[in-house]
């Protein structure tokens, strides 16, 4: 922690209830997922561990529709649509990977034997 003042304003305004929205840096406009949602992220997270949209939406339990649509918008929260030629879920999870360090914090899965 570089700023121990400011970790202590945080949790006073946690045990008072009030909004601590200021103390969150990981909102912060210049950070690039800051404008991703938790659900974006999830989705991105599954996608750079090479899960395509249907095992997505199947994992989710929701449409591969939903998971296209909630893709898109992480494409352009990202600022990747428009920005490659070529396939643009790849430049995406490129894009995802390099600003999470390479994490997706999802286990390697195995290769199934035959």
């Amino acid at each position: 922690m570089s700023n121990v003042s400011l970790v202590i304003e945080a949790l006073d305004a946690v045990l008072r209830g009030t909004r601590v929205g200021d103390f969150r840096h990981d909102r912060e406009p210049d950070r690039p997922l800051a404008g991703l949602t938790r659900k974006q992220v999830r989705v991105m997270r599954l996608a750079a561990s090479g899960q395509t949209n249907s095992q997505i939406a199947q994992e989710c339990g929701v449409s591969v529709n939903a998971i296209d649509d909630t893709i898109g918008r992480a494409f352009q929260s990202l600022r990747v649509e428009g920005m490659v030629e070529g396939n643009v879920r790849v430049a995406a999870v490129r894009r995802f990977l390099e600003v999470t360090g390479g994490r997706t914090g999802i286990p390697a899965r195995r290769a199934e034997t035959a």
